[in-house]
């Protein structure tokens, strides 16, 4: 399912354009595989990213709960229905469906922000030219 999942990537692409993606989101993940200070920053970044409720699909299975198209409203009400849903949660991290989703939200994350602080810098930059 994660293989699968590989095209969703894209929607990094159409929100925030390739350069974009690419320098902010895709290059700092692929340094961090070999340079252990840029680990510890992507290590940081998804901290505060987790503290936001960005990339936490492995814990609360939202994208999961929308493939399933399970709402509030039709909960698992028997034991038999909890203990299936509870090995459904298993099998998705399993089937590494949920970390993807994580990865892939955690690196839009990375995109967004990093788009908002250079739209803020340059406001600043006109608001103290004025």
């Amino acid at each position: 399912m994660a293989v699968s999942s590989t095209p969703d990537m894209a929607g990094v692409v159409f929100r925030h354009g390739f350069e974009s993606a690419f320098s902010d989101g895709w290059r700092p993940w692929l340094r961090a595989m070999t340079d252990a200070k840029a680990w510890e920053t992507i290590k940081k970044q998804g901290r505060e990213f987790r503290a936001f409720g960005i990339g936490v699909e492995t814990a609360i299975a939202s994208r999961q709960r929308s493939i399933d198209d399970i709402t509030e409203m039709y909960r698992s009400q028997s034991r038999v229905e909890r203990a299936l849903e509870a090995v459904n949660d298993k099998f998705f991290v399993a089937n590494l469906l949920a970390p993807f989703t994580d990865w892939q939200k955690r690196v839009a994350g990375s995109v967004a922000s990093a788009n908002i602080l250079r739209a803020v810098e340059v406001t600043c930059r006109k608001a103290t030219a004025r």
